[in-house]
């Protein structure tokens, strides 16, 4: 759904915008983030959407980190 899209996108860039002072110097923060979402017309189960928000995931990593994928309608 566009609300979890959305969700998605402002929490990589809020996580993005920190980084953590250590004794070596600031580590910066990076996210990737795998979503599926269900709705009234298309539930699906729990294990479905873990599965493909797991799949999203990979994906997001796989095409350069710090982004957010989506899983298939």
């Amino acid at each position: 759904s566009e609300y979890a899209a959305a969700f998605a996108e402002r929490l990589r860039q809020c996580m993005g915008s920190a980084a953590f002072d250590t004794p070596e110097g600031m580590i910066p923060v990076t996210v990737s983030l795998g979503v599926a979402a269900s709705n009234q017309e298309r539930k699906k189960d729990a294990d479905f959407l873990v599965k493909a928000a797991d799949e999203a995931l990979y994906r997001a990593k796989e095409n350069g980190r710090n982004r957010v994928e989506f899983a298939p309608d």
